[in-house]
């Protein structure tokens, strides 16, 4: 009973705070350390979990730029409540928009963007395709910040984000441009 308690009460405090920093990893990692859990007790996959999990995905993914924007780069205030609120209304709007449109584009668009965001397929080809050709191998500078990762903010207060290992991604890579020109066809194919 202890136990069950301790759980209804951290997984939403967990979740709101982990809405609260802008990072769809955060939230879904709540997901995913709980059906870890549930799969190594009950030794079946909880199909539950990753549906909802999927799902969470596909549903704040459309409202992240917009809530990124208002809280980080414009710096706006607000408590964990106010901020994890705002992200949620923030998607569900885009979403209830989309559906109450006339066409199918939207929700489509939105599926889409949402789709796009979590997958690794194109950055993959990608790197295989311009890796040694046109950009040497990069050693272990890539796999630098899996040990960054490892070190508590706590600990390590100005520690890097993740953010610059994607930032020196895109730069050596040279993504950015390949995003653009994925954009650019995929516009001429609509």
């Amino acid at each position: 009973m202890l136990d069950r308690t301790l759980l209804g009460v951290y997984l939403p405090v967990r979740i709101v705070g982990a809405l609260a920093s802008g990072w769809v990893g955060s939230v879904i990692g709540v997901g995913l350390v709980c059906g870890l859990m549930y799969f190594l007790v009950r030794r079946k996959v909880p199909f539950t979990v990753v549906a909802v999990s999927v799902v969470a995905v596909l549903f704040l993914q459309v409202g992240k730029k917009e809530f990124r924007h208002s809280y980080w780069q414009q710096g706006e205030a607000g408590g964990v409540l106010e901020r994890a609120t705002s992200w949620l209304n923030g998607s569900a709007s885009k979403w209830l928009e989309a559906l109450n449109s006339t066409g199918r584009d939207s929700t489509g668009q939105l599926s889409s963007e949402s789709l796009q965001r979590t997958s690794l397929l194109p950055q993959v080809s990608h790197v295989l395709a311009v890796t040694p050709s046109q950009i040497p191998f990069q050693g272990a500078k890539t796999y630098s910040y899996m040990a960054i990762a490892l070190v508590p903010r706590f600990v390590w207060p100005d520690k890097p984000s993740v953010n610059d290992a994607n930032r020196y991604y895109q730069l050596v890579l040279d993504y950015q441009r390949l995003e653009l020109s994925m954009a650019s066809i995929l516009a001429l194919d609509a």
